[in-house]
């Protein structure tokens, strides 16, 4: 487990569509061509950069809390990565999803 999470090992995420049938938020990276799903320890620096992500405005979109293995096994199970942001978007560290 990232040593960023261990303290903590709850992420805040943004959810597409909450309640059944809800999906998390996931984004490319261009550069390195992978998929991510992007977490954050603070809520605080989820909500600053929510506005700075890509979203469709016929869907609804929340920041939650979950549990980082349970999202992490989600992202393995549909081929993302999980990468932990700061407050200004810079990514933190990049996880390998958690096996089961």
């Amino acid at each position: 487990m990232s040593k960023f999470l261990a303290d903590n090992p709850f992420v805040w995420v943004t959810v597409i569509d909450p309640g059944p049938g809800e999906q998390f938020l996931g984004l490319h990276d261009e550069v390195e061509h992978v998929d991510f799903i992007p977490v954050f320890l603070e809520k605080d620096d989820a909500l600053k950069c929510y506005h700075f992500m890509a979203r469709d405005p016929k869907r609804k979109y929340e920041v939650q809390a979950m549990s980082y293995l349970e999202l992490s096994q989600t992202a393995k199970a549909n081929g993302f990565l999980v990468f932990l942001l700061d407050g200004d978007g810079r990514v933190i560290e990049r996880q390998a999803p958690a096996g089961n």
